[in-house]
């Protein structure tokens, strides 16, 4: 099963290093979450790779995923209005509060949604990351205690992902 995960967390960073238009910093910061963050902290209907069954199903799982979970909202108006600010945020706080308990996941939602990019999905995941860190200042603490601890017992995974371009 670890060698499942490992060619899975290798597919993952490899798809994440190939993304265009993302800054180096963006696809090591993507990589290093994917690898140091516990699944404790992930959604568990997020799609698993525990099983051979599962990694065989994973491209539909995690396609009914991205159905049930949609994408955080990013704002893409570059000066919008008050009201549409206060739509904005709105919908970011429905989406806090109904999937916000967890850590985000990167989903490439522009696999599923054609009028989605890489970029999309980029912008998408990071958004997400932030507010999640800005509303739960207490887990987020914990959380990088533990990706502290993951990197100081992990330092040559984490200079290889750091090094990355």
């Amino acid at each position: 099963m670890r060698t499942i995960k490992l060619l899975f967390f290798v597919a993952i960073f490899l798809t994440t290093i190939s993304a265009s238009g993302q800054s180096a910093a963006q696809k090591n910061q993507l990589a290093l979450d994917q690898v140091s963050i516990s699944s404790d902290w992930i959604d568990p209907y997020f799609p698993r790779l525990d099983t051979p069954d599962e990694l065989l199903n994973y491209a539909t799982n995690i396609e009914a995923y991205a159905k049930d979970h949609p994408a955080f909202p990013v704002l893409r108006i570059a000066d919008p209005t008050k009201e549409q600010l206060e739509k904005y945020e709105q919908m970011v706080d429905e989406w806090m509060q109904q999937f916000g308990q967890y850590f985000p996941v990167f989903v490439e939602y522009s696999k599923f949604d054609k009028r989605l990019s890489a970029n999309d999905d980029y912008s998408i995941y990071f958004a997400a990351r932030e507010e999640w860190y800005k509303q739960n200042p207490d887990k987020a603490k914990i959380l990088e205690e533990e990706i502290g601890l993951w990197i100081s017992t992990n330092q040559d995974k984490y200079n290889s992902i750091m090094t990355s371009k």
